[in-house]
């Protein structure tokens, strides 16, 4: 007989508990938000002196709001990304374009610090889950990044900070991301984090 078997990982029963939060604010939520826009991603490795430079990526999805003046807020992004890297992994030199694909799954919190008519304005800070759905790119030499998909984590979580304004049903927004874990499994990687700057526009109901 075929049991079909999950290993519930410290990791696994924090995502489950993110997608539940997530579950439970669209049941209840209060204001809707769909929309996207575009990112600029990078990966930092200070132990190797190694960096990389942001390139144009892109987001979509929506998030619910629970609350008034001080509120929950927590949605799903599909999230695509890339940068330029030039990174020592397992002892190899690797210069190119590093492309990700990402579902981002932010749980924050928020204050609307001004209120006017149709106008306001908020902040908000929180932590974000980065599910990864696909690793790719291109060398400098024409080869393929592809093999990176064993180095770069499965996994990764950040802190979130933004704001932005809102116009009637209009709202426009910035977020950063500031990695709280190793971008790469590599040996040498260890102090490898990810940056993630998101401009957003899309409508509030």
């Amino acid at each position: 007989m075929y049991i079909w078997y999950i290993n519930f990982t410290p990791m696994t029963r924090l995502l489950f508990l993110f997608s539940f939060l997530t579950g439970a604010f669209f049941a209840q939520g209060q204001s809707f938000f769909v929309g996207g826009g575009v990112n600029g991603f990078f990966i930092n490795n200070p132990t190797d002196d190694a960096s990389s430079f942001m390139r144009r990526g892109y987001q979509i999805g929506g998030d619910v709001s629970l609350g008034e003046v001080f509120y929950l807020r927590s949605g799903a992004f599909f999230t695509a990304t890339q940068s330029n890297i030039n990174f020592s992994v397992d002892n190899e030199d690797v210069s190119g374009i590093f492309r990700a694909s990402h579902l981002r799954i932010p749980v924050k919190g928020g204050l609307r610090f001004y209120e006017k008519d149709h106008l306001s304005i908020f902040v908000e800070t929180g932590i974000s889950a980065m599910i990864r759905l696909g690793v790719g790119g291109s060398e400098t030499t024409g080869e393929d990044l592809s093999f990176l998909e064993d180095e770069y984590r499965a996994h990764h979580w950040g802190w979130v900070i933004g704001g932005g304004i809102r116009i009637n049903f209009i709202e426009i927004s910035v977020y950063y991301d500031a990695g709280l874990t190793r971008a790469f499994n590599a040996d040498g990687s260890e102090s490898s984090r990810f940056g993630l700057l998101q401009l957003n526009m899309g409508f509030n109901f």
